[in-house]
């Protein structure tokens, strides 16, 4: 719904890979795999997987750039929300605040386009 409305040109999706974190602790404690711990475990990295798949195919489907941003990009790279991102072939990015950055440099670009009649 966001990305679809005229008035967003961008989205900065903050943490991804959260609940797939929580799984992983969950499986690091005493009480997995018992107790039903693995359907839980498995809901929460399939989640976020899917999150990561909404946003590509979001960004596509609207020609906007859908930018990812966790610290789980670089503090546990093999989490499914920084994965899947991956998989996709785009990047996710370590912090908001870099993917600030990035969005600012891809305006950038759009307007050098612009200005020598390259956009579209």
């Amino acid at each position: 719904m966001i990305a679809a409305h005229p008035a967003v040109d961008a989205i900065i999706y903050i943490g991804l890979g959260i609940q797939s974190n929580q799984a992983r602790l969950m499986k690091e404690g005493r009480f997995y795999p018992d107790h039903g711990l693995e359907r839980i475990v498995a809901y929460h990295e399939r989640q976020d997987e899917r999150f990561a798949e909404a946003a590509v195919a979001l960004s596509e489907r609207y020609g906007k750039p859908i930018l990812c941003a966790t610290e789980l990009a670089v503090a546990d790279p093999d989490n499914p929300g920084p994965r899947a991102v991956r998989a996709a072939g785009r990047l996710c990015y370590a912090s908001g605040n870099r993917a600030v950055t990035a969005l600012g440099h891809l305006w950038q670009y759009a307007q050098f386009r612009e200005r020598r009649g390259l956009s579209g």
